[in-house]
């Protein structure tokens, strides 16, 4: 069997471990990604964040994005089901210059970008090679890998970041996941061609549609091609009896105003089913190994944290092994204390939300003309990981008012009693 040796092995060539590698290649890091599929490739979770930008500077991947032709994105509409009462959560108004907008993407072409871009680095990237093995120990790790025509190649590495996504490679086989039981939801999406858009600045903002027992997205790519999701109970799904494109295409027919906004359109791909069942692990390092991204923990889409969380986690990570190495320190588990209190900081402020936007209460909240309401759903839309004390107090009291209007109801619902269904 032949054998490969590099100072860092990446499972998985995503956002989360395309971050890595280029944090650790430009530090003169040997540093190699795994790969069990061959970019580009389809992928979900196309709506990126404005402050997403501090990080893409700062791995050289903000003139490829800018140059690459993305739907501006300045801001989210919330509509009731019926399309009477809706909610702008406007970028501009509440976040500093620069970065008051961000992007929609197709991930297939966002993706290989970054891919690309950690090759270009220095990173050595071996697609369609699937981990089969793994031994991990502090300095001393070996992996076995297998190539899409059978090649078995072992590689040998000092430590080991799993950046598999759901997949989560290792945690699954080490017994770390926790799932969040009361979020066991389903995604079912596709992409389709033609339909209603906005104008002006408001062309490239993400819609979030409060259904029937269902929450849907509509994501502009471009001005001719949508993704458009249902994110459902799983149960519900289950119990309908329908495929996935029936029950998206029933959900949509049930919705007046994303009906109506998709009147005339044609679906273009197949649809895909996600389950969206919302997890952590019980922890993020151990001894040769580190999670990041959805390896390490995976939230309902909602406030589209995905791509986020990978990016920072996979550059946090790298950022640590790289400090070592370059100082010449051990890399031991215990290095990664800090990032593992990081990440467990950055998931659980929007599991809080994710939680909050489910509650019946949520919608009255959401659709109030106050803006003292929108603004923490706005930090969090925007990707604010670490909030200043101020605007922590200003999310303790969002929850604390959607507590309080369970009882007193302190903030009357706008939307007529048909539309004020539950959404989740």
């Amino acid at each position: 069997m032949e054998e490969k040796n590099c100072d860092v092995l990446i499972i998985g060539g995503g956002p989360a471990g395309a971050a890595a590698a280029i944090v650790l290649a430009r530090a003169g890091i040997r540093a190699t990604i795994c790969e069990r599929e061959r970019f580009p490739r389809f992928h979900v979770g196309e709506s990126l964040l404005p402050l997403q930008g501090p990080v893409l500077e700062r791995l050289g991947l903000a003139e490829h994005i800018d140059s690459a032709c993305f739907t501006p994105k300045y801001g989210a509409f919330f509509r009731s089901n019926d399309g009477s009462c809706w909610s702008d959560v406007d970028f501009e108004r509440f976040l500093p210059a620069p970065f008051t907008y961000a992007y929609q993407v197709e991930r297939s072409r966002f993706d290989e970008l970054l891919l690309r871009h950690a090759e270009r680095c220095g990173a050595d990237v071996l697609e369609e090679h699937a981990v089969v093995e793994a031994q991990l120990a502090e300095e001393r790790c070996r992996v076995r890998v297998r190539s899409s025509g059978g090649r078995d190649l072992e590689i040998a590495s000092r430590w080991v970041i799993d950046a598999s996504g759901q997949g989560s490679y290792l945690a699954r086989r080490l017994g770390l996941r926790e799932t969040a039981t009361d979020l066991k939801k389903v995604a079912h999406f596709a992409h389709f061609r033609g339909g209603q858009r906005y104008e002006g600045k408001f062309a490239g903002h993400i819609t979030l549609v409060l259904g029937d027992g269902c929450w849907f997205w509509h994501i502009p790519l471009s001005s001719e091609l949508a993704s458009v999701g249902c994110v459902v109970d799983r149960d519900a799904w289950q119990s309908s009896k329908l495929d996935a494109a029936d029950f998206l295409a029933a959900k949509i027919a049930a919705s007046p105003w994303l009906a109506g906004w998709l009147s005339g359109t044609e679906r273009v791909t197949e649809v895909h089913t996600l389950a969206n069942f919302s997890y952590t692990s019980k922890q993020f390092a151990g001894p040769g190994w580190t999670l990041v991204g959805d390896a390490a923990t995976f939230l309902d889409p909602v406030f589209s944290t995905g791509v986020l969380l990978a990016l920072r986690s996979g550059e946090a990570a790298a950022q640590v092994l790289a400090d070592r190495i370059r100082r010449g320190l051990p890399l031991t588990e215990a290095s990664f204390r800090g990032y593992q209190r990081k990440l467990r900081n950055w998931s659980g402020g929007y599991f809080s939300l994710i939680r909050a936007f489910y509650q019946p209460q949520f919608p009255a909240i959401l659709f109030s003309p106050v803006d003292f309401f929108r603004r923490p759903v706005t930090h969090f839309l925007a990707g604010r990981l670490e909030l200043a004390w101020h605007q922590r107090l200003v999310v303790w009291l969002f929850h604390w008012i959607i507590r309080l209007n369970k009882t007193y109801r302190v903030v009357a619902d706008p939307r007529s009693p048909e539309a004020a269904i539950p959404h989740g």
